[in-house]
């Protein structure tokens, strides 16, 4: 098959996620406001951030290992993508078993002293989103080796149709009358059998790469330790500024502040969703390339990533500027109306992020992204410090403007580490392929 259709097909899949997600968006911010009110929703969002930082709980090590196992394949070196994979695995299941056994003091929070109310309050419900969270990694964990093994578009499908179906079961217990607590469990059930569906489709489909721990090896994370630490900072950066910014409009505005900055941010995003679909489409071609040496293909995939900015991402921004605050009003049933300048600042904000994420994912292809992860946890952390004061000169326009000012400082860290990993101009592609 060849490079086009295999990108295209892969974009397909992952476009139908973004068709799903957004599907499954849509219907929650309507129904969750109507059922529980935008003070709840809002309360409801600040437990949720609880799976966005567990996502940290491999360390960085998945993506690693998507990395190493497509280059492996790639190279024709099975043995050493069976590593990779059990390795990881391994590990994973460590750090998720000892975050569960942590949390269950959570379920007797009521009657533990110097715990905070809301914690009180919450406790099993946070529990119950620990152990989601633990399924919700493990369940991307085998998601990877199914991509990496040839199977990405098959296995995105089932992935996403697995997740949509899970949101909307979830909104459906609410809509019956659940609180907080039935619908984690909800997710918690939906989750477990999104990993039983999908290690059942690896069994099947690349059976060499079982779910076992035999060729799990301790050297082996070491040698993958750097790429991981570096990898680290994605989703550390981005729980940092999405959830930290959710808790700092929380605790300084309001939980009312936080339901209209979540759909907002939420719909700013359609646009970066829909062309990281594409975007992501590439990033195992990318590593093919890389790995192969092959300089042609590589310039292929930068020039259909640098069309698809110019084609989606700028109109797209430019269309959420002027349209943005009136899709939310209608989304939201007249509920949430943001003002004209929060919109504005946010389209900025998305079409920046656009820009430097397109590249850091193909840094991150190719494990050589070790030099943009300071600027990105940098990034995060100082946004979130300056929020607090710009939240409370401006409301929500600051929350915007420290958003906006994250993102460039970004874009700048990313243009930096990619000249100095040869992304900029492929003339000597070994010097990518080498970080692989």
């Amino acid at each position: 098959m060849s490079l086009r259709r295999r990108t295209f097909g892969n974009a397909a899949a992952n476009i139908v996620g973004v068709g799903l997600t957004g599907a499954a968006q849509l219907a929650t911010i309507p129904i969750l406001t109507t059922v529980w009110g935008p003070e709840r929703f809002g309360t409801w969002l600040m437990l949720a951030t609880i799976p966005t930082w567990f996502a940290l709980s491999d360390l960085g090590f998945g993506s690693v290992a998507m990395a190493e196992m497509i280059a492996a394949n790639a190279r024709h070196d099975r043995d050493r993508a069976v590593s990779a994979f059990q390795s990881v695995l391994l590990l994973t299941a460590i750090v998720s078993t000892a975050a569960v056994l942590l949390a269950v003091p959570l379920l007797f929070a009521a009657h533990l002293p110097l715990v905070p109310g809301w914690v009180a309050l919450h406790g099993p419900v946070m529990f119950v989103l620990v152990g989601y969270a633990a399924a919700a990694v493990i369940s991307r964990l085998v998601l990877t080796a199914l991509r990496s093994s040839g199977f990405y578009a098959s296995s995105t499908v089932v992935y996403e149709i697995g997740s949509c179906c899970e949101s909307m079961a979830m909104l459906a217990a609410a809509a019956w009358g659940l609180g907080f607590f039935g619908c984690a469990v909800v997710l918690l059930l939906c989750r477990s059998a999104i990993v039983l569906m999908l290690a059942l489709l690896l069994a099947r489909r690349v059976p060499e790469l079982r779910i076992g721990l035999a060729r799990a090896s301790v050297s082996e994370l070491r040698r993958m330790l750097p790429a991981a630490i570096a990898t680290t900072a994605f989703p550390t950066a981005f729980a940092v500024n999405i959830q930290g910014m959710t808790l700092v409009t929380g605790a300084l505005l309001s939980p009312l502040a936080v339901a209209v900055l979540e759909p907002v941010r939420t719909a700013s995003r359609v646009a970066i969703q829909i062309t990281g679909a594409m975007n992501r489409a590439t990033m195992p071609e990318f590593a093919t390339a890389a790995a192969r040496h092959d300089s042609t293909a590589l310039r292929k995939i930068l020039a259909i990533n640098g069309g698809i900015v110019v084609v989606f991402m700028l109109p797209g921004s430019i269309a959420f500027a002027l349209l943005g605050g009136t899709f939310v009003g209608a989304w939201t049933g007249g509920r949430v109306v943001p003002g004209a300048d929060f919109v504005g600042l946010m389209a900025a904000a998305m079409f920046v992020h656009g820009l430097w994420h397109f590249a850091a994912n193909l840094l991150l292809s190719v494990n050589a992204h070790l030099g943009f992860a300071r600027v990105l946890i940098a990034s995060a952390i100082v946004s979130v410090a300056a929020a607090a004061p710009a939240a409370s000169c401006f409301g929500l326009d600051g929350i915007a403007a420290t958003i906006l000012a994250s993102e460039v400082m970004c874009l700048a860290g990313v243009c930096h580490a990619g000249l100095r990993s040869g992304l900029g101009a492929i003339r000597a592609p070994a010097r990518i392929a080498s970080a692989t």
